[in-house]
């Protein structure tokens, strides 16, 4: 079955798709001819996690649906297709599958197992579901292919950098096959090629190789399959070409390059802008460019002479020596004085920033003294090394998957609690059948003991024993012994007593860096690249200081570079000078209208003046005016003869008024009211005294009747009034005797009631009623007419008082029309007066309009003066701000330069190679018949490694010499970088399988390397299962396997 496996296709939202169409349209041809039966896409189809345009979703969609016409499609997300921190928000991927509704068209943003067929089973390890991970079941019968986007250990990217592993490869084992995506370099991470990357299936940037595409993967069965690259034809590729010399620059030279490709040139040497921009249009003219982009590079190939006598390695950490070579390289660079002072400031900032630790051992000597060790590895209990009775060449034998080489993963996890089989859990060094392992070192510094016991005990978790998990808890002690007293160095935690151990004997890396030749790796040095070479070196010197102070100067300029993309294309002085025009402009206008307001407030105020003359003398003549005079007299006069007219009105009503009362009786009304009200009053004190009596005299009746009944009951005793106090009619008797009363009573009230009745009839009620009502009518209407005729007579007065007022009036009128008659005034003038107050009034008006315009418009341009003043602010403050970040960028530039490899580690590096070459040679002289030479290439900053040849006289690079001569000078390259070293160095020298392919001549070479070693090291830990190699050691360690298969020294 043929799979399509692509990757990391990065579809923009709305750029590159010209481009990506046609590379698309060779996609879909090669698919056809291939003939593929499922297409798999490893994730990153996006570019973007979320935000997306419509043009990006239809793009999209066709390139899925047309890959569905050729074979079935599968699409796992990758960490560019969603945004993982925020399970919430859609990704980019799934609204396009759920619009297509494609059945040939598989989405596994959850992870699953997927059975495409009979034979072959996928299994997605979706970024957005880990939880789902290995929630499958795996038939070994069938072909199963994982499914992955990320980065597994072992990747690579273009520029050959080794990437941080998410996830380790070992996952991975129990599938016959796994397709990878997110590195876009392709590669295999296995030997058997069944993992792989894809790469990204277009050229993304600079930074990457030009040949991209995808990869076919045949598969037949578990053991036999065929991978094939298929790449496809760019069509605005990136290349990146170095310019060294403008004036050997010939763009015929670039040929190769396709046309309309995207171009960096990077400019090497310091060039006038000129040339820069002649050589760019060059490839624009030539090549008809996509994209041109220009960096100058400038390299500086001075030296900076270091002495030794007064700079030695463990000085490297001190500022002040820092200080110097930073100065010495920055008189290369003609750097000014206020940025050298920056530059030194970055440093001192870097150094306190407590990136690197300046409590790790530096320039100590130190002595393994004593090792005892129980249970790690396959190793039993109680087994002892005394090293101070092994001096010399110490061999380690024993057969093969012993343990040999697990001596030094001893040593590294008592010390430093690491291991070099990365073995990443200390569970997994316990022997299996053990449940704790024991290291305990004695050590020795400046004559004072050290001793380091670490621990290790299995322990288990787990509720059920179906979730049991075995642990492991480590417990480590660190003390010394001063005056036999033990004195314990143990921190609060573990970690702080790593610490001390750390500051005391340095760091695993610097154990293995100084002195352990690891198995496979005695080459290691002359097999490198020249830059690893430099690399080497560099660690020798403890140069991880300018490292750590590169990488944190790095991230700063990064984040500076990332403010300066804020002011991209703005051109801040022309900007400024905009708008400074413009400010004068507006500052003229100002000055126009503020001239404008003196002008017309001047004008206005003479105006008002001429207003208040024409008042002044319209007020004499405002009491002489003829014509108003007469029409007043007129006025008047009209009034008059109203005014007596109303008068003649007022005094006929009043005189009606008169008559009528003069008709009404007025004698003695209101004694004669009285007289009725008291007799009313009379009549109802009588009317009450009847109802009162009359109730009273039926309530007596009632009793009357009351005693009668009882009195009745006597009527039927036979006895008679014999028993007049029987019980049973002594009552009866008793009311007998009060009847006579009663009836009496009642008579007297008949009497009273018939008296009263006849008076009531005397005084006649409703007669006296009617009486009442029409004397009161009388009385009302007599005041009345009293107050009308009261308030007749007092408008009569008010009338004759208005004709007085009036009369006066005319009278005085009469008078000023005499004296102008007199004085012969003409009334022409007073009209003229008149007409030039209205003109003037007008005019003030039109003046004040304009004053009101004119401060409109003043406000309106200081309101727009402000706004372009605070944008020259602005644009002021910010074009400060911008230089101040260009100036800051450059000197971090600078800064990182000199911090980098290729800065004052690579002059230090330099400086030291004359040294390294004469340890190498003191190493070599009187063992082998060559000399070994590390030379630096300065023209290509290249470290190489010369062999020459006594004899002969011949000289070639290492890489060409046979095995034993790359051995040897391995092996004194290495004894050379620890003389030079500033790394804390132990006593020994530990050598692992490194022999093994040597002929008799080359081991005896090897023999006198080892003894000459000890003049370098108290011990020479061999590990070797070589017999030759026995001859030459001083002492033996055996490792033997007891009767129950445990590893013991002996």
């Amino acid at each position: 079955m043929k799979f399509c496996h692509m990757a990391d296709i990065h579809i923009r939202s709305n750029s590159r798709h010209e481009e990506y169409s046609s590379i698309f349209n060779e996609l879909y041809k090669k698919l056809k001819d291939e003939r593929v039966d499922h297409i798999i896409i490893a994730g990153d189809i996006a570019h973007t996690k979320t935000q997306q345009s419509p043009e990006f979703y239809n793009f999209t969609a066709n390139f899925f649906e047309s890959l569905s016409k050729i074979a079935k499609v599968h699409i796992l997300l990758g960490n560019h297709d969603g945004n993982l921190l925020n399970p919430n928000r859609l990704d980019a991927i799934t609204p396009i599958i759920n619009a297509l509704d494609n059945d040939n068209i598989k989405f596994y943003k959850s992870s699953d197992r997927i059975d495409i067929d009979s034979d072959y089973s996928l299994f997605a390890y979706s970024l957005f579901d880990k939880k789902g991970w290995n929630n499958w079941k795996i038939d070994n019968d069938r072909i199963n292919i994982a499914l992955y986007h990320g980065c597994v250990g072992g990747a690579k990217t273009d520029q050959d950098y080794l990437l941080d592993a998410e996830i380790d490869i070992d996952e991975f084992k129990k599938y016959d096959f796994t397709f990878l995506g997110d590195i876009h370099l392709h590669q295999f991470l296995d030997g058997e090629k069944r993992v792989a990357y894809s790469g990204d299936l277009i050229q993304q940037n600079y930074g990457e190789d030009f040949e991209k595409g995808f990869l076919l993967w045949d598969i037949k069965d578990k053991n036999n399959w065929e991978t094939k690259f298929i790449p496809l034809e760019p069509v605005h590729p990136f290349f990146t070409i170095k310019i060294s010399d403008v004036d050997t620059f010939d763009i015929k030279n670039f040929d190769f390059i396709p046309k309309k490709s995207r171009i960096k040139l990077k400019f090497l040497n310091r060039f006038d802008s000129r040339s820069i921009d002649k050589i760019a249009r060059d490839f624009k003219n030539y090549l008809n460019t996509k994209e041109i982009i220009t960096v100058n590079e400038i390299k500086y190939d001075e030296n900076i002479k270091i002495d030794s006598e007064i700079i030695k390695i463990d000085d490297l950490r001190n500022q002040q020596i820092q200080e110097k070579l930073i100065c010495n390289y920055l008189e290369k660079l003609n750097v000014s004085n206020a940025h050298e002072k920056f530059i030194l400031k970055l440093n001192e900032k870097y150094n306190s920033a407590n990136s690197f630790d300046n409590r790790l051992a530096r320039n100590i000597d130190w002595k393994i003294k004593h090792l005892n060790f129980s249970n790690m590895f396959a190793f039993k209990e109680n087994n002892s090394v005394n090293f101070e009775k092994l001096k010399g060449i110490v061999g380690i034998f024993g057969k093969n998957t012993i343990g040999k080489s697990s001596i030094i993963d001893v040593i590294l996890y008592g010390i430093f609690n690491s291991n070099s089989k990365n073995v990443t859990k200390n569970l997994d060094i316990i022997n299996t059948r053990k449940d704790s392992c024991n290291v305990t070192l004695d050590l020795e510094v400046n004559k004072t003991k050290y001793y380091v016991s670490r621990t290790t005990t299995k322990f288990i978790i787990g509720k059920r024993s179906s979730d049991e998990k075995e642990h492991a808890r480590t417990d480590l002690n660190f003390y010394k012994i001063e005056n036999d007293e033990k004195i314990s160095l143990n921190g609060l935690q573990r970690f702080d007593t790593e610490k001390k151990i750390r500051s005391m004997f340095g760091t695993m890396d610097d154990f293995l860096t100084t002195c352990v030749s690891a198995q496979g790796d005695i080459n290691n040095f002359i097999s490198q690249g020249s830059t690893k070479r430099k690399e080497i070196i560099a660690k020798f010197l403890d140069l991880k200081v300018f490292d750590e102070k590169y990488k944190l100067a790095r991230e700063d300029l990064k984040s500076l570079k990332s403010q300066l993309k804020m002011f991209k294309n703005k051109r801040y002085e022309k900007l400024i000078e905009k708008n400074k025009t413009k400010e004068n402009e507006l500052k003229s206008e100002l000055n126009d209208k503020n001239l404008k307001k003196l002008e017309l407030n001047e004008t206005l105020k003479s105006n008002k003046e001429l207003l208040n003359e024409i008042n002044k003398q319209s007020q004499k003549f405002e009491n002489y005016d003829y014509d108003k005079i007469c029409n007043n007299i007129l006025d008047y006069n009209i009034e008059l003869k109203q005014h007596k007219t109303d008068i003649e009105q007022l005094i006929a009503k009043a005189e009606n008024i008169a008559c009528e009362l003069s008709i009404l009786p007025t004698d003695n009304l209101d004694y004669r009211l009285q007289a009725i009200t008291e007799k009313i009053e009379l009549i109802k004190q009588r009317s009450n005294e009847l109802f009162s009596l009359q109730n009273e005299k039926d309530k007596t009746q009632i009793k009357l009747s009351q005693l009668q009944k009882s009195i009745g009951l006597l009527d039927d005793i036979p006895c008679g009034d014999s028993y007049p106090n029987c019980k049973f009619i002594k009552e009866s008797y008793r009311d007998k005797e009060k009847i006579n009363n009663v009836n009496l009573l009642i008579n007297e009230m008949n009497e009273q009631i018939k008296s009263l009745s006849e008076e009531l009839v005397q005084l006649n009620e409703d007669k006296v009623n009617d009486l009442h009502e029409s004397t009161v009518r009388n009385i009302e209407k007599i005041k009345n007419l009293e107050s009308d005729l009261k308030n007749i007579t007092l408008e009569i007065k008010n009338e004759e008082l208005q004709i007085i007022n009036l009369k006066d009036r005319v009278e005085n009128l009469k008078e000023k029309k005499f004296e102008l008659e007199l004085l012969g005034i003409n009334n022409s003038d007073v009209i003229e007066l008149k007409k030039n107050e209205k003109n003037t009034k007008e005019k003030i008006l039109v003046i004040e309009n304009d004053i009101l315009e004119n401060e409109k418009n003043r406000l309106d341009i200081t309101k727009k003066l402000g706004g372009v003043q605070s944008s020259i602010r602005s644009l002021v403050s910010e074009y400060k701000k911008y230089k101040e970040i260009l100036d800051k960028s450059y000197c971090y530039e600078i800064y990182t330069e000199i911090m980098s490899k290729n800065g004052i580690q690579q002059d230090i590096v330099r400086s030291k190679l004359s040294f390294i070459n004469s340890e190498i040679d003191k190493l070599l002289r009187n063992i082998v018949k060559f000399k070994i030479e590390l030379e630096e290439d300065e023209d290509h900053n290249n470290l190489n490694v010369f062999i020459n040849y006594k004899d002969s006289g011949g000289r070639r690079l290492i890489e060409t010499a046979s095995g034993m001569e790359k051995a040897i000078t391995s092996l004194a390259i290495r004894v050379a970088l620890t003389q030079i070293s500033g790394l804390p160095k132990p006593d020994i020298f530990i050598i692992d399988e490194s022999f093994g392919t040597y002929d008799e001549q080359n081991l005896e070479a090897v023999s006198k390397m080892l003894q000459l070693l000890k003049q370098y090291f108290a011990t020479i830990l061999v590990v070797t299962h070589v017999d030759a190699i026995k001859d030459c050691v001083d002492y033996i360690l055996t490792i033997d396997r007891d009767q129950e298969k445990f590893s013991y020294l002996s």
